[in-house]
């Protein structure tokens, strides 16, 4: 067992649906991983923080729920990151069914 698990996900803000060659700084911001999917953005791109994916940390309080004995010290921390085929899936937009950004 761990003692803290952080998620790492992805997130943006559109303010112009556009293709992804059009991504800049006035159409839409990231905050993904690098992990190799059609999101990343480049260092220094304009557009994104890269590889500045937001985090959400859940600890476990080991004062009022310790470890269980057989767990040793356990693991200080487990990371999980999406991989770059789960972001290619799940960051497009879609408004019934279609979608609508990136557009092709």
């Amino acid at each position: 067992m761990c003692k803290k698990c952080t998620f790492c996900h992805s997130g943006c803000d559109v303010c112009t649906f556009t293709t992804l060659a059009d991504f800049d700084s006035d159409t839409v911001s990231l905050w993904t991983p690098a992990v190799g999917s059609k999101f990343d953005g480049t260092p220094g791109g304009g557009h994104t923080t890269y590889d500045s994916p937001p985090f959400l940390t859940l600890a476990r309080d080991l004062e009022n729920n310790p470890l269980p004995e057989s767990c040793g010290e356990g693991i200080e921390e487990v990371v999980v990151k999406p991989s770059a085929a789960q972001i290619d899936r799940d960051m497009p937009v879609r408004i019934n069914g279609q979608q609508v950004w990136p557009q092709n």
